[in-house]
């Protein structure tokens, strides 16, 4: 394992290497299908490693740009921030995933769609997707979220990005990266206005696509 970027008392942080793959993914997993505003109840976990496992090993684990917090006395990985370059295509099959699938990918393209309209000039290299964040379940309320996003502005930074996008689901991420990290509302849009049949249930929740200079 590499040396961390940074560690504390409890835990390092390290660029996520192949021997963190396997337990990021169950992180990730886990949270997509339980705790992610926009899945749970349409996927479940086991569904969700299908799609984990193409991003983690075939798009994250390539562009070394991902971080993972491990437990220095477990060795256990318990938070992954999962990133690669904007214009990365994502060759994932979705006829492996169920129908309401398609409905996810509609809502992010929604959200997405005017900072695309004012890129079409930027060039591989330069936005960094920060595409999701996840803690192990029993280590939440650490700050994990914070620490991961604060050294991802550096390390963006080193690799040569000049801004870093999200598409921020859950109150919680748009709270650290706008309201903490200084990132910017670009959109903004509330799914079940838009697909009221597969997300009614989410009432008023509102989804924000953040941008952060680097």
């Amino acid at each position: 394992m590499s040396k961390a970027l940074e560690s504390n008392n409890d835990f390092e942080l390290h660029i996520m290497e192949d021997a963190h793959a396997e337990q990021a993914i169950e992180i990730l997993s886990q949270s997509f299908s339980q705790r992610e505003p926009l899945t749970v109840g349409i996927l479940t976990a086991e569904q969700a490693r299908v799609f984990m496992e193409h991003c983690v090993r075939e798009l994250a684990l390539k562009e070394k740009v991902s971080l993972v917090i491990v437990e220095k006395n477990t060795n256990k990985v318990v938070h992954a921030l999962i990133n690669f370059d904007n214009l990365t295509e994502n060759n994932f099959d979705i006829s492996k995933m169920p129908p309401k699938w398609a409905s996810i990918g509609n809502a992010l393209e929604t959200l997405g769609a005017k900072y695309r309209s004012t890129s079409q000039n930027v060039r591989k290299g330069e936005v960094l997707h920060l595409w999701m964040a996840a803690t192990r379940e029993g280590y939440e309320g650490r700050g994990f979220l914070m620490w991961s996003g604060g050294v991802l502005l550096k390390v963006a930074k080193n690799a040569g990005f000049k801004e870093i996008v999200i598409e921020a689901t859950a109150n919680g991420t748009h709270h650290i990266f706008a309201n903490k990290l200084g990132f910017t509302i670009n959109n903004t849009i509330i799914p079940c206005e838009l697909f009221p049949n597969e997300f009614g249930h989410l009432k008023d929740h509102k989804c924000t696509y953040l941008v952060g200079k680097l």
